[in-house]
């Protein structure tokens, strides 16, 4: 038998090997191959109180993405276009919200208080920049506030981090040092590694969605 067929079966039995030992033990495997088509090779020491601290961030982010447009929607006076907007609890999309503020129905956008401060907001092209008055930044994808970019998800950690009365402060400082350097890259790769435990969606590159 070819001796490099020998390998790349022996290399299968190794990933499916470890597949397995990830669904009866709670510690990552050293490396998993996460997309075959671009032979990208995820390598992590991730413990379960690393990716446990990840899942909780990102469902935070999800939650305030949703919560801070719905804020926005509101805040319009009740004789505008954008008030009557039928935004339910289930919405996904704020498309239509942001064209309108784009038609500058108003001189000035309103004032944003979620969560007991200020916000402030910058939209731009498909994302809508949300920044608190304690530094908290978290940039939505307007077209699905689901979708989770991982250099926004970067941003938005390192700030809750900063924010020290913020009640997840710690676990993001805790999920830094763990990722460390903590850069684009490490959470991309990490948000790469939670997609291929099916814990979150890939839809691009950088792009991801709890599952």
């Amino acid at each position: 038998m070819n001796s490099n067929h020998s390998e790349h079966d022996n290399n299968s039995h190794k990933s499916n090997d470890t597949e397995d030992s990830i669904k009866s033990t709670p510690a990552p495997p050293a490396s998993l191959n996460v997309n075959p088509s671009t032979h990208h090779t995820i390598r992590s020491t991730y413990t379960e109180s690393t990716i446990q601290a990840a899942y909780t961030l990102l469902r935070l982010y999800t939650q305030m993405a949703q919560e801070l447009c719905n804020t926005l929607a509101a805040s319009y006076p009740e004789q505008s276009t954008i008030a009557k907007l039928p935004y339910l609890p289930d919405c996904t999309s704020f498309e239509a919200l942001f064209d309108l503020m784009d038609e500058q129905e108003y001189d000035t956008d309103p004032d944003l208080f979620y969560k007991n401060e200020n916000w402030f907001i910058f939209p731009h092209g498909e994302h809508c920049l949300f920044v608190s008055s304690s530094g908290i930044s978290i940039e939505v994808h307007i077209y699905d506030y689901r979708w989770i970019d991982a250099g926004f998800f970067n941003n938005f950690v390192k700030s809750i981090s900063q924010a020290t009365s913020h009640p997840y402060s710690e676990l993001a400082q805790k999920l830094i040092t763990a990722i460390a350097p903590a850069d684009f890259q490490s959470f991309c790769t990490l948000l790469k590694y939670l997609s291929a435990q099916g814990k979150l969606l890939q839809h691009d590159v950088v792009n991801f969605s709890l599952a």
